[in-house]
């Protein structure tokens, strides 16, 4: 997956120390994200992304429009294989390693969330946000 990893720089690692997170546009290239954003209609088509569900007390609620596939799950690799491809990419953890040393990073990209106190939710990944800005129906 063609990442612009060369545009991330120590202004970037600034922003993460002094706030806790920074956006990076245009981080993959038009052809990667336009590959992504079939990839998830004709998975999202074929009912195959799950809907995201929360607890909140003892009850569990369902967000609206809101979806979620485990890239940890063999199927869910096969039917996404160019999200498969970046989350399981290292480039952007060693990157990050790089200009931001401190973090003393395992390598892997992995989706996660925030689940310790603290700026960083934990030293064993990159938290990050995937969000295609495309608008479709499906």
């Amino acid at each position: 997956m063609a990442m612009c990893l060369e545009r991330l720089n120590e202004h970037h690692a600034q922003l993460l120390r002094k706030q806790g997170w920074f956006v990076l546009d245009d981080f993959l290239s038009e052809v990667a994200a336009e590959s992504l954003h079939s990839e998830i209609l004709e998975a999202a088509k074929a009912g195959k992304l799950q809907q995201h569900r929360f607890q909140f007390g003892s009850s569990t609620f369902e967000k609206p429009h809101i979806f979620e596939a485990d890239l940890h799950d063999a199927a869910m690799q096969s039917a996404l294989p160019s999200f498969a491809d970046l989350f399981f990419d290292d480039a952007l953890s060693k990157r990050l390693d790089a200009i931001l040393p401190e973090l003393a990073l395992e390598q892997g990209l992995k989706k996660c969330w925030r689940d310790t106190a603290g700026m960083w939710p934990s030293k064993l990944a990159i938290p990050c946000s995937d969000r295609l800005s495309l608008i479709y129906e499906i």
